[in-house]
C-alpha cells in the first residue's frame, strides 16, 4: 500500500504539478504584458486622436460577430507591441466596435479593416471659428448644427490610408513603417521650403534649409521670373493656364530635389525606398466579412 502511495506521489510531482506551475506562469506574463490597443470608448476621444498634430493613430475597425476580426486582434496587438518595443511613443492603436459605433463605419466596405491617420501638419481647422463674422441667420443656423455635435467630430481623408494586402503582422508593420517615415520625410521638407519656420534645435532641418536657400530658391526664383516674363507676352489665356501649369511641376520637381539632397547628407537610410511600397501593398486583397 505505502509503494503504491509513494508512486501516486511520484507521478504528481514529475508531471500535475510542472504544469499547473507552466500554467501560472503563462497566465503571470500574460497580465504582466499590458495591452496596447485601447478600446475607443467614446467619440471625443477617438477624434481628439485622429485630430492629433503629436501623434499617429491605427485603427482596426471590427465587429463581435466577425470571423476575420478574431483572427486579427492578437495579430494587430502584436504589431502594437513591436513598435512599443522599439521606443515609438507617438503611434496610438485603438479599435472600434462597429456595433457601438455605426456612424464610424457606415460607408467601410467589410470587417475588419485597418486605417493609418498621419498626424496632422497644421491645426484641424474649427468651424465656429469665424462664426461671429456670418450673418445671424447663418449663426442660428451653425449654433442648431453643432447642438449636439463637435464640429472637430471629422476626419480629414487628406492624412487618412487604409491597409489593403495579407492581414500578417509583418505586413501592417510594414505599412505603419513606411506611410509615417514617408510622412515625417515630407513634413520635413514642408519645414525647409517654409520661410517663416525656424528649425531651432533641429540639424537635419537646418542642413536642408541650408540647402534650399543656397540652391533650390535661386533656381525657383528664376524659373519663375522666366515664365512670367513670357506670360506678358502671351494673349491666349489657356496658354497661360499651361504655362503656369508647367511652372508649378518645374517647382515641384526642384522641392522634391531636397529629398535627394537629404539622401546624400544624412544616409540612404533616412528615406524609405520606393521598393519597400511594394512589399507592402500585395496584389492579393484581403478577404472581409461583407457588410
Amino acid at each position: 500500500m505505502a509503494c503504491i502511495k509513494s508512486l501516486i506521489i511520484n507521478f504528481l510531482s514529475l508531471t500535475l504539478i510542472p504544469l499547473v506551475l507552466a500554467s501560472s506562469n503563462n497566465n503571470a506574463s500574460i497580465i504582466d504584458t499590458p495591452k496596447v490597443v485601447t478600446h475607443v470608448s467614446n467619440l471625443t476621444y477617438f477624434y481628439d486622436l485622429v485630430n492629433s498634430q503629436e501623434s499617429y493613430t491605427v485603427i482596426k475597425y471590427y465587429t463581435t460577430w466577425c470571423s476575420h476580426c478574431k483572427h486579427l486582434s492578437p495579430i494587430f496587438e502584436k504589431v502594437g507591441q513591436q513598435f512599443g518595443n522599439e521606443g515609438k511613443k507617438n503611434i496610438n492603436f485603438i479599435e472600434v466596435d462597429c456595433d457601438e459605433f455605426g456612424s464610424l463605419c457606415r460607408k467601410l466596405d467589410g470587417f475588419p479593416m485597418i486605417q493609418l491617420i498621419k498626424r496632422r501638419l497644421t491645426p484641424n481647422p474649427n468651424v465656429l471659428a469665424d462664426i461671429d463674422k456670418e450673418r445671424l441667420y447663418k449663426r442660428l443656423w451653425i449654433k442648431f448644427k453643432y447642438a449636439f455635435k463637435n464640429p472637430d467630430w471629422k476626419i480629414d481623408h487628406e492624412y487618412s490610408v487604409f491597409f489593403q494586402g495579407k492581414r500578417n503582422a509583418e505586413n501592417i508593420y510594414n505599412f505603419i513603417d513606411v506611410l509615417i517615415q514617408n510622412h515625417e520625410n515630407y513634413s520635413m521638407v514642408k519645414k525647409v521650403i517654409d520661410n517663416k519656420f525656424v528649425c531651432e534645435d533641429d540639424s537635419a532641418c537646418k542642413i536642408g534649409k541650408t540647402f534650399y536657400q543656397d540652391i533650390i530658391a535661386p533656381i525657383v526664383h528664376s524659373e519663375t521670373s522666366s515664365k512670367e516674363s513670357i506670360a506678358k507676352h502671351l494673349i491666349d489665356e489657356r496658354e497661360k493656364i499651361d504655362l503656369n501649369a508647367e511652372l508649378q511641376n518645374e517647382i515641384k520637381k526642384l522641392q522634391e530635389g531636397i529629398v535627394d539632397y537629404f539622401i546624400d547628407a544624412l544616409g540612404e537610410d533616412y528615406f524609405m525606398e520606393e521598393a519597400s511600397k511594394n512589399e507592402v501593398l500585395e496584389k492579393e486583397a484581403p478577404q472581409n466579412d461583407e457588410l
